[in-house]
């Protein structure tokens, strides 16, 4: 008899726990129900920081460097932010360096990328987005009194350079210029900075120099030779520019979310925005000269 109480005891113990269990559960799930998930998650992952080099030489109207902070500025920082901040959530960073030094931090897994035309030397270790960045032309410039203006105006391909036997001048870093002009046997003085070639070329010591039209008609202002460097009108060709990631980057293997994001606002003409509005703040006087190549180019 008291072994049958001993035994009714414990199962009114076992139920009762089983109570408590199923109690407490209930809680459990009521709480999961009405409090927000954040309270269960874990921590959130913050947010991937790109690291883009840029040249401490400015390329106005495309990108300028002002204050001690060498902070980036217009259109080519609008058009980062809205890929990187506004599409795609990330943090940018920008590492101001001279132009060899400021690919070589990309090269070392330093920075994650930068943007440049695409050269041989540059795929060895950093990949582009496939969606063009932006296009500009690149046109040729001489010194006022240029005897041989007029046949350098009617230049039409860059063979014709060689053959007239023209001596030009380029900034150091210019893997487009070496080769696309020097490897066609167009002499070549090389110098440091976009400064010292553009007086190299107002002093007559070198026939002229191939660059972009905007940014060397304001370098011309600034350093006060408007009046003695002249556009040929020759231009060479649609130049495509593209955002590269180094393959030591971390986010190399990032590279088709970039795509998709920076398609996409090509496309519904995010950028082609961005660049009109800068192109009226700085007065280029060419309307889509950084969208020229934006659809699907």
């Amino acid at each position: 008899m008291n072994h049958v109480q001993l035994t009714y005891k414990q199962m009114y113990a076992y139920y009762r726990r089983i109570f408590r269990l199923q109690t407490v559960f209930s809680i459990i799930l009521l709480l999961i129900v009405l409090l927000p998930g954040k309270a269960f998650s874990s921590p959130a992952t913050p947010p991937p920081t790109i690291t883009l080099a840029f040249s401490t030489e400015p390329m106005p109207p495309y990108y300028t460097i002002s204050g001690e902070a060498q902070e980036i500025g217009g259109p080519w920082r609008k058009m980062l932010d809205e890929l990187f901040i506004e599409k795609l959530g990330w943090q940018v960073r920008y590492l101001i360096r001279p132009w060899q030094r400021a690919q070589y931090e990309v090269k070392m897994g330093n920075a994650d990328g930068f943007i440049s035309i695409i050269t041989e030397e540059r795929l060895q270790y950093a990949s582009p987005i496939p969606t063009t960045f932006c296009c500009f032309p690149l046109h040729l410039f001489t010194w006022k009194g240029q005897p041989k203006l007029e046949q350098m105006k009617s230049i039409q391909t860059v063979d014709e350079l060689a053959v007239m036997d023209l001596a030009l001048v380029s900034n150091i870093g210019n893997g487009w210029y070496q080769k696309n002009i020097e490897s066609k046997g167009v002499k070549t003085t090389w110098l440091p900075t976009d400064e010292q070639v553009l007086h190299f070329v107002a002093m007559q010591r070198g026939d002229g120099l191939i660059d972009l039209p905007s940014s060397m008609a304001h370098l011309a202002n600034k350093l006060g030779l408007s009046e003695q460097i002249i556009d040929t009108g020759v231009s060479f060709g649609n130049v495509k520019v593209h955002l590269m990631i180094g393959k030591a980057s971390p986010l190399a293997n990032r590279l088709a979310e970039i795509d998709t994001a920076m398609k996409t606002i090509q496309e519904n003409d995010t950028f082609a925005v961005l660049a009109a509005g800068s192109n009226e703040e700085h007065n280029a006087g060419n309307s889509g000269y950084l969208c020229e190549c934006r659809k699907g180019q």
